[in-house]
């Protein structure tokens, strides 16, 4: 609200959601020997789906209308990417298909054209050969559909070993560095990416811009599949023998090393994406720490 109003802001229920899901949790005994090895297993498995059911606007039948403004649709999760599809970068046998279709140039990004002018009932028609506002569409959201853990603890002779590993997949995220540091403005730093000249006519990132300005469309650089398998934890430890810790006048001796956030697997390969892409936050890669200790006790 503008601030001649009076008003910051005002707090309002404007909406309902729903949320459904699942969840399986295991816990498990892998194997208990009498040699002494053991493994234990501890796995979770979740899903649901969220989605917006009512809003504010209502059509002529008090049915609820999704609001484009606050990028927040009936049926849809309440946080969505919404915006441009890009399908490649225009290339120089498209020259005057690109002008035709966005007032576009070779090198710069191409997008989907997926909806036409609206019908007298208010529906998006097929494609019309124009890209406008009207083709932008969901792209995804940061709801994953499935996430859980695994925990394995082993043992042996005095020996442990526990790793913790966790997942999430079928998300998308928002990378604001790759669209922050992907200007292609000619004067200032960028990300060492494959961008396109007439010589290197990729698909993947367009021309660098001696105009200073962004890219046409460069919204669309920021969007990524972020699935991804983390190591959380890792300990491995050695509880020394009873003779050995009473010899040091010592109950009980233990040494161990420690590592978290030692490794991931993710298409989005930058950094961390777990700490990546929730609309409205910033990119911080995650720390990284390794330890080693002694435990003792007299």
């Amino acid at each position: 609200l503008p601030i001649t109003s009076g008003y910051d802001f005002i707090l309002q229920n404007i909406g309902s959601t729903e949320t459904k899901g699942i969840e399986l949790g295991i816990n498990a005994a892998i194997f208990d020997t009498q040699g002494g090895f053991k493994w234990d297993l501890d796995m979770n498995v979740s899903h649901y789906k969220e989605a917006i059911t009512e809003l504010a606007l209502k059509d002529e039948n008090g049915n609820p209308l999704s609001d484009e403004g606050n990028r927040w649709f009936i049926g849809q999760p309440i946080r969505v990417f919404f915006d441009y599809q890009k399908i490649g970068i225009w290339q120089a046998d498209e020259a005057d298909l690109a002008q035709q279709v966005d007032k576009a140039f070779p090198g710069e990004i191409k997008v989907a054209d997926v909806a036409g002018p609206r019908d007298a009932n208010g529906n998006l028609t097929g494609p019309d050969g124009i890209i406008s506002g009207e083709d932008r569409v969901i792209l995804g959201s940061d709801v994953p559909d499935v996430f859980g853990g695994i925990n394995n603890r082993f043992a042996y002779k005095g020996f442990d070993l526990s790793i913790f590993m966790y997942f999430r997949l079928g998300h998308m995220i928002q990378s604001d560095l790759h669209q922050g540091q992907n200007t292609m403005q000619s004067r200032y730093n960028n990300m060492n990416v494959d961008y396109w000249t007439i010589d290197n006519p990729t698909n993947a990132f367009p021309r660098p811009n001696i105009n200073q300005e962004r890219p046409q469309k460069s919204s669309t650089l920021r969007y990524f599949d972020g699935s991804y398998w983390k190591m959380r934890n890792v300990t491995l430890g050695y509880n020394f023998p009873k003779s050995i810790a009473e010899k040091m006048k010592m109950a009980n001796l233990r040494v161990y090393a420690t590592a978290q956030n030692p490794w991931f697997s993710s298409k989005y390969d930058t950094y961390d994406p777990e700490n990546a892409g929730s609309i409205g936050t910033n990119d911080v890669p995650s720390t990284k720490l390794f330890m080693a200790g002694i435990n003792f006790q007299f």
